[in-house]
């Protein structure tokens, strides 16, 4: 149910019969809209188990409001895409360690004296971790994909000291994180490799932009082990 559903099956006789008369449909042809135990196998799969989740994301929400006797399956059945959706996307995350510690460098709020940032960038384009989003304005902002962490959400709980600390969850979505270099040293890198940019491949809709900082729906700030750092300092 979005927004507009749930005032209208609240404050409406008519809205609610019509929201009623909709889900109902839904339900009972669950089976055939929503298969259960999904397999993902390419990239039109996952778009269509996204589509499909989302659906039980409403029917979760409709059949919680109104006590329906299928909502223990809606659960269960929203839960299995969650899950295959995830276990597909595991499948995009960096696995080859190098990689993963010059792309963690790129979107880590973290800089090395005397690194070519340049040459950061153009290895990880190589190893196919780097997207761009052209925008309407003429500017493209530049993004690292195949990390997976958890973002934080809006409870905290506190330590034995009292202190309150976010927590942080899994989540499915496919995570595009913006380069943490400055501003003006991105924006000179980008006019000063035109060749370059144009072969980065542009960001899907697929992706969910996620930065790193303190708050919902962010990434921790990604700490660096001393191994990394000499492995950044050395290479580059």
């Amino acid at each position: 149910m979005n927004l507009r559903e749930i005032i209208n099956y609240y404050t409406s006789s008519t809205g609610k019969a019509e929201v009623k008369a909709h889900y109902s449909k839904l339900l009972e042809q669950l089976d055939e809209l929503a298969p259960v135990n999904p397999k993902l196998k390419s990239e039109d799969d996952y778009l269509q188990a996204k589509k499909i989740k989302s659906l039980l994301s409403a029917l979760f929400c409709y059949s919680s409001n109104t006590s329906s006797p299928q909502f223990d399956e809606i659960c269960e059945r929203e839960n299995q895409y969650g899950r295959a959706m995830a276990r597909f996307n595991k499948r995009l995350e960096i696995k080859d360690s190098l990689a993963r510690i010059r792309a963690r460098y790129l979107v880590g709020n973290f800089t090395i004296p005397r690194v070519n940032s340049s040459r950061v960038i153009k290895k990880v384009h190589e190893d196919g971790n780097l997207r761009k989003v052209s925008r309407s304005n003429g500017q493209v902002s530049l993004y690292v994909v195949g990390l997976n962490y958890k973002v934080g959400n809006n409870v905290f709980v506190p330590d034995a000291r009292g202190r309150e600390h976010r927590l942080y969850m899994e989540t499915i979505g496919r995570q595009a994180i913006p380069l943490s270099l400055e501003e003006n040293w991105k924006e000179a890198f980008i006019s000063s490799y035109p060749e370059l940019i144009n072969e980065i491949p542009e960001l899907c809709d697929t992706y969910h932009e996620t930065s790193i900082g303190d708050g919902k729906g962010l990434i921790k700030n990604l700490a660096f082990r001393n191994s990394e750092v000499s492995y950044i300092a050395g290479a580059f």
